[in-house]
């Protein structure tokens, strides 16, 4: 698997975010079934997003990556994870 923000390599890594980041993500298993990408910190977080799998167990991020409503979250660290659910 491989997972990235967008915001973080256009603007550097010690910039702030702002309400929103794209997240760029591709991972292949051939028994992959499902994906789960969230944020881990404080609440509230954004719901845990689901990205579709192809048959052939390859998910990707759309062009441009992944949007994340962020404007609610309080400025803090938060860590982007992508997982299968186990």
């Amino acid at each position: 698997m491989s997972l990235d923000i967008v915001e973080l390599i256009a603007g550097g890594g010690c910039n702030p975010l702002s309400k929103k980041l794209h997240a760029l993500f591709t991972a292949y298993h051939p028994y992959l079934a499902t994906l789960n990408l969230f944020l881990e910190g404080p609440a509230p977080l954004p719901a845990t997003i689901n990205p579709a799998i192809s048959a052939n167990g390859e998910a990707d991020s759309p062009g441009g990556g992944q949007l994340i409503d962020i404007s609610g979250l309080k400025p803090c660290a938060y860590i982007l994870w992508g997982s299968p659910p186990h």
